[in-house]
């Protein structure tokens, strides 16, 4: 896909998926619903064709790890749609004044578009979680899969894979 096309795809998939009214002028696209709720002011998404292109060019490995079957582009899409909802999420829940959102030089939801080192919204809260052993996964199951059974190691002193 060209740089072009893929602006092309992520306008179709917002006024699809998002708002239908969003529009794209001057790098911008406006959105005035995002997770089904009204926005007032808009959110902006401040991208260019080129900046898109870059953002969405992942590596194979990546691609094959999340969308083994699509193109890296399409992957590189779908992982940025990933990233924009839990930046926004984030954002909106922590810091609602924030309304723009910006890929270069990392994708970030800011106040201020030309204000780039804004520092992230606080996270929210975890809730307390029950007592016991927790551990992070490299690899995080999509669409209902399970998570691959652990595998021991072998040999004594051997790290876990």
């Amino acid at each position: 896909m060209t740089d072009d096309e893929l602006l092309a795809e992520l306008e179709r998939r917002l006024r699809q998926d998002v708002d239908p009214d969003v529009t794209y002028d001057e790098a911008v696209f406006t959105l005035h619903r995002w997770d089904a709720e009204p926005q007032d002011p808009p959110l902006r998404l401040h991208a260019t064709a080129e900046q898109l292109g870059r953002y969405c060019r992942v590596d194979e490995g990546t691609r094959d790890a999340l969308w083994p079957d699509a193109p890296v582009e399409v992957a590189g899409l779908n992982l940025l749609q990933v990233h924009l909802d839990e930046a926004l999420w984030r954002a909106l829940d922590t810091a609602p004044e924030r309304r723009h959102v910006v890929l270069e030089p990392r994708l970030a939801v800011l106040t201020d578009p030309a204000v780039i080192d804004e520092s992230p919204p606080p996270l929210p809260p975890l809730p307390d979680l029950p007592s016991g052993e927790y551990r992070w996964f490299a690899y995080a199951p999509l669409s209902g899969e399970g998570f691959p059974a652990r595998q021991r190691p072998t040999e004594p002193g051997a790290p876990e894979v």
